[in-house]
């Protein structure tokens, strides 16, 4: 195979060259543009094996569903193949239990060919673009024959002897390595290799070679600072910025980097994950100061790389309505870095969620350092031994805490998962190593405490509380106050005062007077026992609610 400079295409050369495989399951960044080096224009990826990785071999050809079977080097020899053996004749709009059986035919010929003739061995590539949609992992639950012939036929090449001693090399692509049949994936003799996201050094050669094709696409200037901010983007979105931005003459700038990324990837995602910027910080979030100093000293040494002591993942639970997504938010920002929230990843289609997640793990592994906010941990995670889906829970279970534990992740991506449920969630996944720290979210424990949520609300709302007010409203004010239900009354004092020309504490002691929980009590103290015996430490607990530890979980963990 040529020479390449990346990665995944050095880990492919070396494994056919070696002999240990010859036939690859290319999946990951697939539908993306690559430069054949850095100074030359990106193309898509089947045209880039073809005419870079498999310059070397003697016959090369393409099937897909789209333009069927064709050759794209070696077509002399393939009629030199078919005139002595009465061989095949490619043709476009092919299906494809037609055009493997050819291709298979044709494989046997040549092999024939070289061992009657060893002069005339000759290397031999396929390409199968969409083995997704030609050999689909949904039909494996169904006795459909066609379809598992199709998929068997394609395993054999890298097993039968004839193409085993052959100089064969079949590359099959699929974005995600769960949507190919599993008699094609569960191939030993098949090695998947993963195209990841581009690098910061490949987007930064791509905005070179753009900015001399889209002059008014970028600063030159700008361009190495730039690159970094734009991991986590293809170089196809990279050339959608680029164009955008020339005919706009806007040049990208460092200044709305963080824009372009949030739509990009958002875009590149298909709904499958919101990218929030970070633009809280501990200075917006009202009490937990315990809370507040021991995350701010992993967040101090996550910016020292001190990462053997940065937590993989925070487990914050707590009453509904304690703000766990607020304090999410306002930890992203402290660790100044983005904030992914995980959205419609379960899909009803076979093999679709275990797609869509394996989609959503290349774009956190490209960001570089990031947050990602599973809220509602207990129903998204799903449990390892559900049942009603097919198992399809146990999947995705399973590929989620694959995926926490990894150790390569500390540092790099921080899980952050919410519950008001935490004994919901499977106890495996809350271990050390996973989640390493587990914060309880917690109402407020006094009176005062909880005036001075209000007071804060208020004042966020343009309102300001007399001082004087303290002590009589003091009394009258809650405990276990929940940040959510504050904000409620917040919001009713700011509409009467508005409306009706009240002032702001006689407005408030009335509705203090009348106030009702909208949660029950024994269901928040319900839920703060369980929070609190998630307690990591009890040095996170208020003094008021440790009276709620004990020794066992209440709950359990199901």
């Amino acid at each position: 195979m040529g020479r390449v400079n990346t990665d995944w295409t050095e880990e492919l050369r070396e494994q056919y060259r070696s002999g240990a495989h010859n036939q690859f399951l290319i999946h990951g960044n697939i539908a993306d543009i690559y430069p054949p080096n850095p100074e030359s224009e990106p193309v898509p990826l089947t045209q880039y094996l073809c005419e870079h990785l498999l310059n070397g071999f003697d016959l090369s050809l393409v099937y897909s569903l789209s333009k069927g079977l064709t050759v794209h080097k070696g077509g002399e020899l393939l009629q030199k193949a078919t005139r002595d053996f009465s061989g095949i004749d490619p043709a476009a709009s092919m299906p494809p239990a037609e055009a493997l059986s050819k291709l298979n035919y044709l494989l046997f010929t040549i092999t024939n060919l070289a061992r009657i003739r060893p002069e005339d061995t000759w290397k031999v590539a396929i390409v199968i673009e969409d083995i997704n949609l030609i050999a689909p992992a949904s039909s494996a639950s169904s006795l459909n024959y066609k379809l598992s012939n199709i998929a068997l036929t394609i395993r054999n090449w890298s097993s039968e002897a004839a193409f085993r001693n052959h100089p064969l090399a079949t590359l099959l692509l699929s974005e995600n390595l769960s949507d190919a049949h599993p008699l094609i994936t569960r191939n030993p003799r098949l090695i998947d290799i993963q195209i990841p996201l581009p690098s910061s050094d490949q987007i930064g050669n791509a905005l070179q070679y753009f900015t001399k094709t889209l002059p008014n696409s970028t600063n030159t200037e700008e361009i190495s600072e730039l690159a970094p901010n734009l991991c986590g983007l293809t170089l196809t979105s990279v050339e959608e910025a680029c164009r955008l931005a020339h005919f706009q003459n806007k040049p990208l700038s460092l200044s709305h980097a963080a824009d372009i990324k949030k739509q990009m990837i958002e875009q590149d995602a298909r709904d499958l994950l919101e990218f929030i910027p970070p633009k809280k910080n501990f200075e917006d979030l009202f009490g937990l100061e315990r809370i507040k100093a021991w995350v701010s000293k992993d967040l101090d040494l996550w910016h020292k790389n001190h990462l053997q002591g940065v937590p993989k993942g925070y487990l914050l639970c707590g009453p509904v309505g304690t703000g766990k997504t607020y304090l999410a938010e306002c930890i992203a920002g402290e660790a100044d870095i983005p904030t992914v929230i995980l959205k419609n990843f379960r899909d009803k289609w076979v093999g679709t969620s275990e797609g869509n997640l394996e989609k959503i793990f290349r774009l956190l592994h490209a960001l570089g350092r990031c947050v990602v906010f599973i809220d509602e941990a207990d129903q998204t995670l799903g449990q390892r031994n559900a049942g009603g889906d097919s198992g399809l829970s146990g999947r995705l279970y399973s590929m989620i805490a694959q995926e926490m534990s990894k150790g390569e992740n500390r540092g790099r991506i921080l899980w952050i998962l919410a519950s008001s449920r935490p004994d919901l969630i499977e106890v495996d996944l809350k271990r050390p190593g996973r989640i390493d720290t587990k914060i309880p979210i917690l109402p407020t424990s006094s009176p005062e405490e909880s005036l001075g949520l209000i007071r804060i609300l208020l004042k966020r709302n343009g309102l300001e509380l007399p001082l004087e007010s303290n002590i009589q409203l003091a009394t009258l004010a809650p405990k276990m106050l929940t940040p959510g239900s504050a904000e409620a009354l917040a919001a009713k004092v700011y509409r009467d005062v508005h409306a009706n020309g009240l002032t702001v504490a006689k407005t408030l002691q009335h509705y203090l007077e009348n106030y009702h929980p909208p949660v029950p009590l024994e269901t928040i103290e319900a839920q703060v026992k369980l929070a609190v015996n998630e307690a990591t430490d009890m040095e996170l607990v208020p003094d008021f609610y440790q009276k709620y530890k004990t020794h066992n979980n209440p709950g359990g963990n199901k």
